[in-house]
């Protein structure tokens, strides 16, 4: 379990069933990476992007929930692609970074 931190950076979860509870996490890029791994639970958290007009997103992109999480300032949300659950989160304040071709999810769903 990752709880009660102020993280500046990315995270990036290697192992299977981690809980990360009451964590800030400020990243200019995606702020949580899982792929290949099951059982992630983010909740009670804060996402913020810092700004940064990459597209990076908040979280991607499988296995994991997303659950009463403050979520903003990316150029792109939560990132789907198979087995994720996202409920009761506020997401707002994303960036316009149009001029790299681009344009805003909220949500995005790859598959």
């Amino acid at each position: 379990m990752i709880q009660n931190l102020d993280i500046t950076g990315s995270v990036f979860v290697q192992h299977n069933n981690v809980t990360i509870r009451n964590v800030r996490i400020r990243s200019a890029g995606t702020a949580i990476r899982v792929n290949g791994y099951t059982g992630l639970v983010v909740e009670d958290c804060e996402l913020d992007g810092t700004g940064a007009t990459d597209g990076g997103s908040a979280i991607g992109d499988h296995n994991y929930t997303l659950r009463r999480c403050n979520v903003h300032h990316f150029g792109e949300g939560p990132r789907s692609n198979g087995n994720v659950v996202i409920e009761d989160n506020y997401f707002h304040d994303f960036l316009n970074f149009i001029g790299q071709g681009a344009h805003q999810d909220v949500i995005q769903i790859t598959s």
